[in-house]
């Protein structure tokens, strides 16, 4: 199986805070990984560092044969271009849902293909429509996004993520915005994407610690900005064995 994403001894400061420490992370292709850890642990911010929205102080991203360092190695402009060239391959869905207000839920779904990779807009249409019905919401497709529920927006969110054919999806605690009774329809949809041949790689940021037993193939616990533990969910929620690991999962036992 080929490795698909590698991050290497990241640190970041923020507002003289230490954000990332030395954190690594490495992800084979189709693999589901499943970041977990205390909150202001730097999770988020390591996902952000893996498509480039947020730079880095020292280290290196490497992402389906793209490579980021940090701004001062690399120059402003030389390090968005590499990013744009990243976020075309790597999906992410936020917390909030991010989507265009005033597009449809069609119309959000076609404009980055259209734009960012030329296809025509009856392709961006077809694609936009088989991704509705992928998940379930082909009969939505009119809605504008104040029409929809929570739960709705973040699944047209994840269609939207996917219309650019992405080779790595990225979601950043995407049900922690969504009442609990809408929590299990959008974990429902990132699961019915590990189906398949053309699954994507998935890195998952999340609370929700019983999804993430049953959907990753590896669960990595952080603290203090780097990866303390990893591991098969069985063994990590099960036996773990770093203390901080231990002193995290008693809490919610």
């Amino acid at each position: 199986m080929a490795m698909l994403l590698r991050a290497i001894s990241l640190q970041l400061q923020l507002s003289g805070r230490q954000v990332l420490d030395r954190a690594e992370l490495y992800v084979n292709e189709g693999e589901r990984v499943a970041i977990i850890g205390p909150s202001g642990c730097g999770k988020s911010t390591l996902l952000r560092c893996l498509n480039g929205l947020q730079a880095f102080d020292q280290g290196k991203v490497g992402v389906v044969g793209e490579h980021l360092l940090p701004w001062r190695d690399l120059g402003e402009r030389e390090f968005e271009r590499r990013a744009l060239r990243v976020r075309q391959q790597v999906g992410m869905v936020f917390q909030s849902f991010n989507l265009f207000t005033h597009m449809s839920l069609r119309e959000n779904l076609m404009r980055a293909p259209m734009v960012v990779q030329g296809l025509t807009r009856d392709l961006a249409r077809e694609r936009a429509e088989i991704l509705l019905r992928r998940v379930g919401l082909a009969d939505f497709a009119e809605h504008y996004p104040q029409q929809l529920s929570g739960g709705q927006q973040q699944r047209g969110a994840i269609a939207r993520a996917l219309a650019m054919s992405p080779k790595v999806m990225l979601y950043d605690e995407p049900t922690s915005a969504l009442d609990p009774e809408m929590v299990s329809e959008v974990l429902a949809v990132m699961s019915e994407l590990s189906l398949g041949e053309s699954r994507p790689t998935q890195i998952l940021v999340t609370h929700e610690l019983k999804f993430a037993e049953r959907f990753a193939d590896r669960v990595c616990v952080m603290n203090a900005g780097r990866i303390v533990e990893e591991g098969p969910p069985e063994q990590v929620f099960n036996s773990p064995q770093h203390p901080l690991t231990q002193k995290f999962l008693r809490h919610f036992v």
